[in-house]
């Protein structure tokens, strides 16, 4: 195994103001495993992921390659572990706030060569960058926001990928009107699809179709129960995880597909935001 080296991204902005956008920029030229985005006030007592930090907006070569809130992106990686969440740092007052990883290697994979092989190749013509927005600080409180990174990384490539092209796990969101039950058709048709994750406040069951053929069917306790027992941790309203077993291979391959459809059903009518997750090409 190739050894990991741990480097500083420059980070532009760094001490952002309310509705500014902070730009994290990884040296070019390193395969990226995990970046630590290190977040912190000198006042107030509320942690930034639920009050100051907005979307996070990850990009490979100028182009979004994953798009979350920074609570939505706690939540993703929450779902393998609370090992993997954030981590609070500093003291109430004075430094206080979190470290949010982002995970582009997923080290709670079982397979170590899976694991190690999701990690993205960068260059200077595919430069990685993460826009962090600003949502605001908490009523009363005008605190000074500090952002740093810190960068896991190594030397190699992955393996296939000058024949393949590079294999990343990408993440985007979409939101949906108030309604009761709601059938999405518009999913691309291409990758594998890894999970998909609802938030949707009254929902009862989500069914996922391909070439008309049931792929999923389950009602929320029946779902939570197949992750439990699979030692994931729900931590969505639904979590539709199609890889539950562990094998990047398990994903729902949709480039083959004719049609591929997603119903969600709900209680009563609630507006519905989608993350998909989809192990392709970058964008």
């Amino acid at each position: 195994m190739l050894k990991r080296k741990i480097i500083l991204p420059t980070v532009t902005n760094a001490n952002p103001t309310t509705g500014k956008t902070s730009v994290v920029t990884v040296t070019p030229g390193y395969r990226v495993h995990t970046v630590l985005l290190n977040i912190t006030a000198n006042t107030g007592t509320n942690l930034p992921i639920g009050n100051w930090i907005g979307d996070i907006r990850v990009k490979l070569g100028g182009k979004v390659q994953r798009l979350h809130s920074a609570a939505e992106l706690n939540k993703l990686n929450l779902v393998n572990g609370a090992a993997y969440g954030a981590y609070t740092v500093g003291v109430s007052g004075t430094n206080y706030g979190q470290v949010i990883p982002i995970f582009l290697a997923e080290p709670w994979r079982n397979d170590n060569l899976q694991a190690e092989w999701l990690a993205w190749n960068t260059s200077a013509t595919s430069l990685m960058e993460i826009e962090i927005d600003t949502n605001g600080t908490p009523t009363g409180t005008t605190p000074t926001i500090s952002i740093t990174a810190t960068a896991v990384v190594d030397t190699g490539s992955q393996a296939g990928s000058d024949k393949t092209g590079l294999q990343i796990v990408k993440v985007f969101r979409n939101d949906y009107p108030s309604a009761q039950n709601l059938d999405v058709t518009t999913l691309d048709r291409r990758d594998v699809y890894q999970g998909v994750y609802i938030a949707a406040a009254n929902i009862t069951r989500a069914i996922v179709k391909a070439d008309s053929l049931p792929i999923h069917e389950l009602y929320v306790a029946d779902n939570k129960a197949l992750l439990t027992q699979s030692l994931l941790s729900p931590q969505f309203d639904y979590d539709l995880v199609l890889d539950h077993d562990d094998a990047l291979s398990s994903g729902l391959n949709a480039n083959a597909a004719r049609d591929l459809q997603l119903r969600i059903e709900q209680s009563a009518a609630a507006v519905i935001r989608i993350l998909t997750m989809r192990l392709g090409t970058p964008e």
